[in-house]
């Protein structure tokens, strides 16, 4: 259970860089955010969003007590906040420029 806790927290591992890690982390959430708004499934950005947000209060416990507290390897919270700002986009046509 602490691999599944490891997996998710670090964002698929991507939390593991030695340099800016919730960069990292940041961009490759910002990977699944694009194939989904590409795939206009806006519904599941929602439930992205939610599953971040669930699983980062799940990990956080296990996270601190592994590596104390605000650890950097977490972040699963980036995921959540990524999620956040996009569902406040317009993905309109409206911000295109021709």
């Amino acid at each position: 259970m602490d691999a599944l806790k490891f997996a998710l927290g670090s964002g698929l591992y991507s939390g593991l860089t030695l340099k800016a890690p919730g960069t990292a982390g940041s961009f490759i959430a910002l990977i699944f955010i694009l194939l989904i708004v590409q795939a206009q499934l806006f519904g599941l950005l929602i439930v992205f969003l939610f599953v971040c947000s669930v699983s980062s209060l799940w990990v956080a416990p296990y996270f601190e007590e592994e590596f104390g507290k605000d650890p950097r390897v977490m972040v699963i919270d980036e995921w959540a906040g990524q999620c956040m700002t996009f569902l406040t986009i317009s993905f309109t046509n409206s911000l295109r420029t021709n």
